[in-house]
């Protein structure tokens, strides 16, 4: 099996260098539609199967939230699937009337809490939401927007946060489009936030599994705040425990009125679909999605690093090395594509540099890769690198070894077959991405709200294949800076 998959990727390499995806071709099938109320719709045919895939994005994150409400994000993409008031609903009026009895308890909870509350008072009181929570859960039906998108024959229902975006996508046979802008525009439109305080314990449970029980994960948010001093970049998506377990159905609500509507969102269509067929249909149901506000523009830049930072961790825990260097947003074009390139030739995949010392010939590292735009690409982001050292190499042998790459990337100049490498991945990464309906979905709508053109998609390639090694190393030489460095490390410690 491993000899078939490895003609088959050397097959793929021979043809690519002949590969070219027109950019005018795909636009033939690519409708940009727009609404009075600002929600962008990108409608892409393809009608290779009766599968339609979506993929809404609404460009509100991490990014843009403050202390006290960290997370919120997040939390309204847990939110997203708890129905609204006609779906999930059973005896709508009770349910109501139960969800902001149990809010007023809960605020009478906080301030007992805060306040050295009777222990005997507190139990009481948490005893009773628990009771009317089971009555509002009775009052509804649970879980019904899952179970109808399910039953309709979508194989993907899912959604996810980052810094910088809350993304929900699906899909659902063709014959189900009014099925789609249906849900979709109710679930913007008249959300009902069920079950709010156990999904928040459930957040809460997320946060204690992924960052406070998790070495990496606790080495990451302590990274993310090393490398960001001044912008927001610096709040973890997942929010601040102490955050999370203060938020109340009618902040987070609030901040949904505010800010996820048709101002923020933008929503790719693509499959098996006639376009001038559904415009009605969706002028019909989003058209009356009311205007909230967009978030602040974010102005704070972060300063340029001038001296080393390290934070270290002891963790009963494997050991691990983590380095990261200030780079410039995505909009940036010459500079998102040069990191790409460079993040191919110094540990993406097997055949590059630090794979092949570290892993390969010396076998110091378990494991070493790169990661670029992180923890988002809209504002100026970081470029990682980072390593699991065998036993018996220490980190410090580590860090000497990725420096050494590092400079030998600035001061040698970098083999012709390394950047065909470089350029031939890019068009390998365009062609698995544009080979379905989900993968063309999320590409348009990152491209096109982040650049602010779709046609970055194609563009992106053609400027891979046009740099120059003496471009990369102008950009190595000017980023990969000794004194900007951010190092992370694990050290273990089973005391």
């Amino acid at each position: 099996m491993i000899k078939k998959i490895g003609f088959f990727c050397a097959l793929l390499l021979f043809f690519l260098p002949s590969f070219s995806m027109s950019e005018k071709e795909f636009e033939k099938n690519l409708t940009i539609y727009k609404l009075d109320n600002g929600l962008t719709f990108l409608l892409y045919e393809r009608h290779d199967a009766p599968v339609v895939s979506f993929h809404t994005y609404v460009d509100v994150g991490s990014v843009n939230e403050t202390y006290g409400i960290t997370g919120i994000s997040h939390m309204l993409e847990h939110m997203a699937f708890k129905g609204t008031t006609t779906v999930g609903a059973k005896d709508l009026k009770k349910e109501l009337k139960l969800l902001n009895e149990i809010d007023k308890l809960f605020e009478k909870l906080y301030y007992l809490e805060d306040n050295n509350g009777s222990k005997e008072e507190i139990a009481k009181l948490k005893k009773e939401i628990a009771r009317l929570q089971k009555e509002a859960e009775n009052a509804a039906n649970i879980g019904e927007f899952d179970r109808i998108v399910t039953q309709a024959g979508s194989p993907d229902l899912n959604a996810f946060t980052t810094c910088d975006a809350t993304q929900y996508h699906y899909s659902l046979p063709s014959n189900k489009i009014e099925l789609f802008c249906f849900l979709e525009s109710d679930r913007f439109m008249n959300p009902v936030f069920r079950q709010f305080y156990k999904e928040r314990n459930v957040v809460a449970e997320e946060r204690r599994m992924r960052t406070e029980s998790n070495p990496f994960g606790k080495l990451l948010e302590e990274f993310q705040a090393l490398c960001y001093k001044y912008h927001p970049y610096q709040i973890p998506t997942i929010g601040a425990m102490s955050d999370i377990q203060r938020y109340t159905r009618k902040k987070v609500a609030n901040y949904f009125k505010k800010y996820y509507g048709p101002q923020t969102m933008t929503i790719a269509i693509v499959g098996d679909f006639d376009t001038e067929k559904i415009k009605p249909m969706l002028k019909e149901y989003f058209g009356r999605l009311p205007v909230g506000e967009k978030p602040a523009k974010i102005v704070t830049k972060e300063p340029e690093q001038t001296a080393v930072r390290k934070v270290i961790l002891r963790e009963k825990s494997q050991p691990v090395y983590l380095v990261g260097y200030h780079r410039p947003s995505a909009k940036d074009r010459k500079a998102d594509v040069a990191f790409k390139a460079i993040a191919q030739i110094l540990g993406n995949g097997r055949t590059s540099r630090l794979y092949e010392r570290l892993v390969k010939k010396e076998r110091r590292a378990a494991y070493v890769g790169c990661f670029n735009g992180w923890p988002g690409d809209k504002y100026p982001s970081m470029f990682l690198i980072y390593a699991i050292p065998t036993p018996g190499t220490s980190l410090d042998q580590i860090a000497k070894e990725i420096d050494e790459e590092i400079e030998r990337l600035k001061t040698e100049p970098i083999k012709e077959e390394e950047l065909k490498k470089v350029k031939s991945q890019a068009k390998a990464d365009l062609i698995y991405e544009l080979d379905s309906n989900p993968g063309i979905a999320m590409l348009l709508t990152n491209y096109y709200v982040k650049l602010g053109d779709w046609r970055e998609i194609f563009r992106e390639v053609d400027m891979i294949e046009k740099l120059t090694p003496v471009e990369i190393q102008e950009y190595a030489k000017k980023y990969l800076r000794q004194n900007g460095k951010n190092i992370g490390e694990i050290i273990p410690d089973f005391k």
